[in-house]
């Protein structure tokens, strides 16, 4: 019932809206902090820095590693 309404109400299950925000806070890490990528995914609230790969390849269509180098490269061409 609960999550119904919740479900209503964000327009996704509670399940969904936490890895989606699990995967925001990442992005932010990785773009804004040196730490590992499995430093960020314990931060994130995975047990498994393969695991949280994986959720997140799913979710931002690159690895985490990916993510910051592409993000490396393109700072760099800003300057």
């Amino acid at each position: 019932m609960i999550e119904e309404s919740i479900k209503k109400l964000i327009k996704q299950s509670p399940i969904q809206y936490l890895t989606a925000y699990r995967m925001h806070q990442a992005a932010q890490m990785l773009t804004n902090s040196e730490l590992s990528i499995l430093q960020i995914s314990l931060c994130c609230g995975f047990n498994s820095s393969s695991y949280f790969a994986k959720v997140f390849r799913a979710s931002m269509h690159c690895s985490p590693r990916e993510y910051r180098k592409h993000l490396q490269v393109s700072g760099s061409q800003a300057d």
